[in-house]
């Protein structure tokens, strides 16, 4: 089995590169946290997008797969392709939506743990109204396509719930 070194030094140079940006990208997470610094938007996006490692990851699965991933593969994945993109993006928002859940739950046990200034029953309505958000949004957009949320709605006022 021969081996084509040039194809292999590409190939290693272009994941090499992928891992310096990841790196780039968490020193700069790392610099506006030390420095207090909230991003906007779009800068947070610019720069969490390359921290889900997930471009450098797809880039390290070529390397492993022989002749299919070829000079031509490696550069199409070096250009960000469309596909990358996207999945990025997804990647970004799940891990930020899960985080910013345990996030949450750790906020809402602390007040429901410590003694407030509030009657209980005052934070449960927030708690419920947190459980109610988590109902309408969970699957698709039941705000906005109140048809995934309507046999909810219609057991709530057939059945409702005593208090």
């Amino acid at each position: 089995m021969a081996f084509n070194l040039a194809l292999i030094t590409i190939k290693v140079i272009i994941f090499v590169y992928q891992v310096k940006k990841v790196v780039q990208a968490y020193f700069e997470e790392a610099k506006w946290c030390s420095e207090g610094y909230f991003p906007k938007v779009e800068e947070y996006m610019q720069v969490s997008l390359v921290t889900t490692c997930y471009h450098m990851l797809a880039t390290a699965s070529f390397l492993g797969m022989g002749k299919i991933a070829d000079k031509q593969a490696f550069e199409w994945i070096s250009n960000y392709p469309k596909i990358v993109k996207a999945s990025q993006v997804i990647c970004r928002l799940m891990d930020d939506i899960v985080s910013h859940e345990v996030q949450y739950i750790l906020i809402l046990m602390h007040g429901f743990l410590k003694p407030t200034e509030v009657a209980m029953p005052l934070l449960e309505r927030i708690l419920n109204l947190a459980r109610v958000m988590d109902v309408i949004y969970k699957d698709d957009d039941g705000y906005t396509n109140s048809y995934v949320i309507k046999d909810y709605i219609t057991t709530l006022l057939e059945k409702p719930v005593p208090f």
